[in-house]
C-alpha cells in the first residue's frame, strides 16, 4: 500500500515537491490521483470488467472475494515495485548532485511519485 501519510508529503517536500508550471502542486495533493483513480477503475469495473467475466465464470458479481483479494495483492506487489523505482531514481539524482543533507532538496517534480499513485487508487 503506498503510504498516503505524513511520511509521503514529508518525502515529497524533501523532493523538491512544488511544481511550478501552470500552477503550482502541493505534495499533499498526490492522494486526490488515488481518489480519482479509484473512481475511474469502479465505473472500468462495474461497466466493462464484470459483465465480460460474468460470461465466462457465471459468477453474478463477476468473480469471487478471494479472487479479488488476489488481484489486490498483486497489484500490491507492482506497486512496491514502482516505489522502489522511484526511490532509486531519487537516491540516484540525489547523488549525481552531491545532495546528502536532510534539508537539502532533490531537483525532481513530484511526478515522479504519481506511477505508484495510479494503480494504488484501483487496487482499492
Amino acid at each position: 500500500m503506498v503510504a498516503v501519510s505524513s511520511d509521503t508529503s514529508g518525502a515529497n517536500q524533501a523532493n523538491g515537491a512544488w511544481v511550478r508550471s501552470l500552477r503550482s502542486l502541493a505534495p499533499a495533493c498526490l492522494t486526490a490521483f488515488v481518489t480519482i483513480f479509484m473512481l475511474i477503475s469502479i465505473v472500468v469495473y462495474d461497466r466493462f470488467f464484470v459483465p465480460a467475466i460474468r460470461k465466462y465464470t457465471g459468477n453474478p458479481r463477476g468473480i469471487t472475494l478471494l479472487q479479488i483479494m488476489g488481484v489486490c495483492l498483486v497489484l500490491h506487489v507492482i506497486i512496491i515495485l514502482i516505489a522502489c523505482m522511484a526511490g532509486r531514481k531519487r537516491l540516484s539524482v540525489a547523488k549525481e548532485h552531491h545532495i546528502f543533507g536532510k534539508t537539502d532538496t532533490v531537483p525532481l517534480t513530484v511526478f515522479i511519485l504519481l506511477p505508484q499513485f495510479c494503480p494504488d487508487g484501483g487496487r482499492r
